[in-house]
């Protein structure tokens, strides 16, 4: 028997209704709170870090990045640099420079509110692999007159500044600048000058030397105790932080057992 249009007319409209009204009985509206977790934009970190600390720091930063689910941005190069871009934009989480003295006057106004240490450095002198020159742990072996020696700017990055330090104490360093070939600004041209062979010998942090890079091409030379001193390697915690619980939780990881057997592998 044929069916009636008007009834099926009818039961369409009626089953329409009954999911209309089904929907609109649903809170189809997404929670709040899962959608920025999930979905929504990571926390994000930005540290500054001296250059000869990059690598250790990298990879702490992709360890922290999986554990919190967030994006870390690290920013490197000379000490100084660092600390006047922190100071002068008042933007970033943490301040990792090559040397302590960098934090004091921060720590003092209150710019860094927490520090830790993660590791220490310490100068050396580093030469060619091999040591072809036969130079001897002493930074009186930068005087030779048979050496060629590149040195770190005291202006600008840690290095520079310790080795001045270091120099002025034994009353050579306008002696050492004026026989050196060239400044640099940071570790890494140190590190470039006896990759290109430009220098038989520069001062540099005695970590560099064992970096992958590096150990191939260059051999560290220890100084004695009279002529230079350990420093504690330092990260600090910039007041105007965006996410302090974030900021501090890398401070914590970095600290740890764990995170200074990373620095230690590098050297520090």
């Amino acid at each position: 028997m044929p069916s009636n249009p008007a009834s099926i007319s009818c039961t369409l409209h009626t089953l329409l209704i009954g999911i209309l009204l089904l929907l609109s009985s649903c809170d189809t509206t997404p929670d709040q709170h899962t959608t920025q977790g999930q979905n929504g934009p990571k926390r994000e970190l930005l540290v500054y870090c001296g250059i000869t600390m990059v690598q250790p720091t990298m990879e702490l930063a992709t360890l922290v990045e999986k554990e919190k689910n967030c994006t870390i941005k690290v920013s490197y190069g000379e000490s100084e640099w660092l600390k006047a871009t922190a100071v002068d934009s008042k933007t970033g989480d943490i301040l990792f420079p090559g040397a302590p003295s960098y934090l004091q006057s921060m720590i003092e106004d209150g710019s860094i509110n927490k520090t830790v240490t993660v590791g220490e450095n310490r100068i050396a002198l580093i030469v060619q692999k091999g040591n072809p020159k036969q130079v001897r742990p002493d930074l009186h072996e930068l005087l030779r007159e048979d050496l060629q020696i590149v040195i770190g700017a005291a202006d600008s990055g840690s290095i520079g500044r310790e080795t001045f330090y270091s120099l002025k104490k034994l009353d050579i360093y306008e002696q050492a600048i004026t026989k050196a070939l060239y400044l640099t600004a940071d570790s890494k041209g140190l590190s470039q000058a006896l990759h290109s062979k430009d220098a038989d010998l520069v001062v540099n942090w005695r970590a560099v030397a064992t970096f992958k890079d590096n150990k191939q091409f260059m051999d560290v030379l220890p100084l004695p105790d009279a002529q230079t001193e350990t420093h504690p390697l330092v990260m600090g915690l910039l007041s105007y932080s965006k996410h302090k619980d974030l900021a501090e939780y890398f401070l914590q990881r970095a600290g740890s057992e764990s995170g200074q057997e990373i620095f230690s592998r590098y050297g520090f």
